[in-house]
């Protein structure tokens, strides 16, 4: 019970401290700038709607081509935007660098728990006993 309790206020410290560190730092920031940036979201809205009515459009038997076409370029033209906002592009470079990173703090606490999973930990002669190599035999 002690160790169990232990276990989980090392959980709740190592919360802490990635809530603190730059990358999560970083990505709040570029979370909050994305959630204020209103053009941004107009943006977003639009291509979303604009994905709808192709999709609906594609779906009727005697879909209207020239109509399609322009739903189409609107779409790429929103698309083209989303693709050059600042707000977005660092959006989406600060959640990529924090799932890097959490995905290396995963892996640190997984190489403890199962050492065979950790790089070069298998050798793949005997993954009887791995739990999580992915090799077939």
């Amino acid at each position: 019970m002690q160790e169990s309790k232990n276990i989980m206020e090392m959980a709740v410290q190592l919360g802490k401290a990635i809530s603190e560190c730059d990358i999560m730092k970083r990505f709040n920031a570029a979370r909050e700038a994305y959630l204020r940036d209103e053009k941004l979201g107009a943006i977003i809205k639009e291509y979303s709607v604009q994905k709808i009515a192709l999709e609906n459009q594609m779906k009727e038997e005697n879909s209207d081509k020239e109509f399609t076409a322009v739903i189409n370029k609107r779409i790429e033209e929103l698309y083209q935007a989303l693709e050059e906002s600042e707000t977005m592009n660092a959006y989406a470079e600060a959640e990529q660098d924090l799932n890097d990173f959490m995905n290396e703090v995963n892996a640190a606490i997984s190489s403890q728990l199962a050492p065979e999973t950790e790089e070069g930990g298998c050798s793949h002669e005997d993954c009887a006993h791995c739990s999580g190599c992915g090799h077939q035999h």
